[in-house]
């Protein structure tokens, strides 16, 4: 089962929550009086950063240059800012007043939130239809406020005006809240019987296309939960699927807007998704893309999510070739550094692993980690590059791909410190941290630190690892045990590893149950690898 999101955290984001690409921010508790207020604070500038009053003569008219509250965006802007006392250089009058401090930081977030109203975004994640849906927003407060003062005849033209708008781009909900008011008005205001009747079919129509609408969101939501911590087992997965799309699929015939599609096909999708049946999912891939490219609008989102399962699907079809074709062809609809552009770059980083192009993996490793420092990631999402980058340094050191001088020095210690939310998912993304674990304990000659390993390992496949659900990563475990066991002779290794390597080479990702993220590189191009470990000079043996 593949997931891809809208926004970050919400699956397939609906338009009225336009700026959930900002919303979320996760933080480690031991900074989170310090740390977690300021990582606020960047996310604020951040939003400000991407708008039109990054330019000078616009930020001016927001903050005022020579301000406290100007030196802190700019300090904040330019990463010079990250705990108080970085506050404290940077605006010396404040001194180590934590209360001043407090007081400069919230103004500076109220001023900035007041604007955000005034703000015009160029980015790809709010272009078109997303953008649609802020402008008409923004004409819905404009309209409430002339409401509230009593200008009433222009409140009901501009909302007559936004109706045209909503209804075109298909905002369900908002359209009914215009409606309401118009309907209202033509009752109670003017007495007009026809704007009356007229606004109540359009509002009898809308509300049961919202109902529908909500029928499909609430049916993908309840089917997405049981999977969204974990990417383990799939069988359920297509039971549950079936099920909803037996309830949603006729509603998909009954009415074409964007929401209902959205979530319609992606049920759809998960149905054969976890039967492993990937050439069906790119032929409703295929034509869900049809479907959107058809709108009078462009919606972004919707595009980005289907081309993302068609992207899984030929991964998963190991079309290596269409993997690069597609990852390169679509790059444009995501913008870098926003978490969807992290998720298509996690698949690119895969396909070039699966394929064996190394080389090209840690190029890809390397212009994504330069962003992500920067980005406001789930904890699922930026482990998964922490992951990744171990993996990387065993290539490394098995000489599959160079160093380079700009590239940052490996820690493994620190590495698996920053690991948390990955090793709770014992059945999942927990596999590969535990073997690269081990594997690097390996290729260091750190014999010792893979016999303390051995005992661990088998514990865990036992418990964890059943063949019914897990079958190659639980060959593959028992593969590793055999390294320590067999006291690190590469013969004897092989000859008891053959059995478990015949099983695992007839054991297919699909026929084992298990999806593609958990092999960061495929076992059977680890075991060459491991292998061509005892071939280098100056190894060190246990002490048994």
């Amino acid at each position: 089962m593949t997931i891809f999101v809208m926004f970050p955290v919400k699956l397939v984001m609906p338009e009225h929550i336009p700026f959930s690409n900002f919303a979320l921010a996760i933080h480690t508790l031991c900074t989170y009086s310090t740390r977690l207020i300021m990582d606020d604070l960047r996310i604020w500038v951040n939003i400000v950063k991407s708008s039109k009053f990054k330019v000078g003569s616009e930020l001016n008219l927001l903050l005022e240059p020579g301000t406290q509250m100007r030196r802190l965006y700019d300090a904040v802007a330019s990463n010079q800012v990250y705990d108080e006392e970085d506050v404290s250089r940077s605006i010396p009058e404040l001194g180590a007043s934590d209360t001043l401090i407090s007081k400069v930081k919230s103004k500076l977030k109220e001023r900035l939130s007041e604007a955000l109203l005034f703000m015009e975004f160029t980015d790809l994640e709010t272009n078109d239809r997303q953008n649609a849906y802020v402008q008409c927003l923004k004409k819905w407060t404009a309209a409430t406020i002339l409401f509230s003062k009593n200008y009433r005849q222009q409140g009901i033209d501009r909302l007559e005006h936004l109706l045209r708008q909503t209804r075109r781009f298909e905002f369900t909900e908002l359209s009914i809240d215009v409606l309401q008011t118009l309907r209202l008005h033509a009752s109670i205001t003017s007495g007009n019987e026809a704007e009356y009747l007229e606004y109540t079919a359009q509002l009898n129509q809308l509300q049961s296309i919202r109902h529908m609408e909500e029928q499909a969101e609430t049916a993908y939501t309840e089917l997405m939960i049981a999977f969204v911590n974990s990417r383990s087992d799939k069988r359920e997965m297509a039971d549950r699927a079936r099920n909803a799309n037996a309830a949603i699929a006729p509603l998909l015939a009954q009415c074409t807007t964007c929401r209902l599609h959205i979530y319609g096909r992606l049920i759809q999708i998960a149905i054969y998704d976890n039967q492993n049946d990937y050439a069906k999912v790119i032929e409703l891939c295929l034509d869900a893309i049809r479907f959107f490219d058809q709108k009078p609008y462009k919606s972004v989102n919707a595009l980005q999510v289907f081309h993302y399962s068609l992207l899984v699907s030929y991964l998963s079809l190991q079309a290596y070739d269409r993997c690069r074709e597609v990852a390169n062809e679509y790059m444009h609809i995501f913008q870098p550094g926003v978490y969807n552009w992290f998720k298509w770059n996690e698949l690119y980083l895969l396909a070039e692993l699966h394929a064996g192009h190394y080389e090209a993996a840690a190029d890809i490793f390397r212009q994504v980690t330069a962003l992500l420092d920067d980005a406001d990631l789930p904890a699922s999402s930026s482990e998964f590059w922490k992951i990744a980058e171990g993996y990387l340094y065993f290539l490394a050191r098995c000489g599959r791909i160079k160093e380079k001088k700009t590239d940052k020095k490996f820690r493994v210690g620190k590495l698996l410190n920053e690991i948390q939310f990955a090793q709770r998912d014992k059945s999942g993304m927990n596999i590969p941290i535990l073997i690269i674990q081990f594997l690097i304990n390996l290729v260091e000659n750190d014999y010792n630190q893979c016999l303390a390993r051995q005992e661990n390992m088998a514990k865990y496949r036992s418990r964890y690892l059943a063949i019914d659900h897990a079958a190659r990563s639980h060959y593959f475990f028992r593969m590793l045990e055999f390294i320590p066991k067999s006291a690190f002779e590469p013969g004897t290794i092989s000859l008891k590893a053959q059995p478990w390597l015949q099983k695992l080479q007839s054991a297919s990702p699909e026929d084992a149950n298990q999806n593609f993220e958990v092999e960061i590189i495929p076992y059977e191009a680890l075991w060459t690898m491991v292998m061509g470990t005892f071939s280098k000079p100056q190894r060190v043996r246990a002490t048994q």
